[in-house]
């Protein structure tokens, strides 16, 4: 099955109310070779099209509104359909089911669990950790306009293509979009336009984790003696963690994440049922005792 993947996000701020949200994905199918020559799956940077419709700026509350109508849209749809593809007497899925496997649903790979809330809150952590290109463009990335042209299409175009620009003010920004879309205007070659980063590929990701890297004090942990601990357990075991594909666990009930107090166990296991991670409901839990004290990192 194919479906697609979202990977990093990067928003780029106008002002106050709008932003350009630029994202990376690709297909899950498909990959690229690295520098070092090592075979991934394919990323692109760009406009997220899908959630602005169209728009290259957009106003954020339009964004988050419109991203609620394609989750509820698809939603709707999927109700309608048989759980078994052509076999009415199957039975529907509710929307609750098609919230929390969005993802399946949508072919869509979300970080943090493939939920229609954490497609939703990938867009406003988006619209929340936007910079200006002014930021961006001090650690030497730039915003790229160019136009799609396939090499295999033989038909002559309507117009010729506008070389690529490239922006490192907001001013630079809101000139070049509207040079180029009044130079595109009732064309067809104007609907291959798109917005992306420069530099692009490895080299991007890089120069934008340096950017986010900040240094931290790092927090002390501490060994806690204990004869009474808790961990969350269902029929295969106890969890270690949770990770993009699914979770970790021990065969063991006392071999996963230990917590020193029941308050600290239940919180964590609300936080996996809220955002309805997989097997969520499967998870109870377990008080040990022991004669002999161990030790607990915290």
């Amino acid at each position: 099955m194919s479906y697609e993947i979202l990977y990093d996000k990067q928003f780029v701020k106008i002002n106050e109310n709008d932003v350009i949200p630029i994202e990376c994905h690709g297909s899950n199918n498909c990959t690229e070779t690295t520098y070092s020559g090592r075979e991934r799956r394919e990323r692109h940077w760009g406009v997220s099209t899908y959630a602005t419709k169209g728009k290259n700026i957009i106003d954020k509350n339009e964004l988050i509104e419109n991203v609620n109508q394609i989750i509820n849209d698809n939603v709707s749809k999927r109700m309608m359909e048989p759980k078994e593809w052509g076999k009415p007497e199957s039975g529907h899925y509710d929307a609750e089911h098609i919230r929390k496997n969005y993802g399946y649903f949508s072919s869509l790979q979300i970080p943090g669990g493939s939920t229609a809330n954490n497609l939703l809150n990938w867009y406003k952590n988006g619209i929340k950790k936007a910079l200006p290109i002014e930021t961006l463009a001090e650690i030497g990335i730039v915003l790229r306009f160019t136009t799609y042209v396939s090499y295999y299409d033989k038909e002559p175009k309507d117009i010729e293509p506008l070389p690529d620009e490239y922006a490192s003010t907001t001013d630079q920004i809101i000139t070049i979009l509207n040079k180029r879309k009044d130079y595109y205007k009732n064309t067809e070659t104007g609907k291959g336009e798109y917005v992306t980063f420069s530099p692009s590929g490895q080299s991007l990701e890089m120069k934008l984790k340096r950017l986010r890297k900040i240094d931290r004090p790092k927090r002390e942990r501490q060994n806690v003696s204990t004869n009474v601990f808790y961990t969350l357990c269902n029929d295969k075991g106890s969890l270690i963690k949770y990770t993009s594909r699914g979770y970790r666990y021990s065969y063991n009930n006392e071999g996963g994440k230990r917590y020193l107090t029941r308050k600290d166990a239940e919180k964590k296991l609300s936080q996996i049922v809220k955002n309805g991670r997989h097997n969520s409901n499967t998870w109870e839990v377990k008080e040990f005792i022991k004669d002999n004290p161990i030790n607990i990192v915290i």
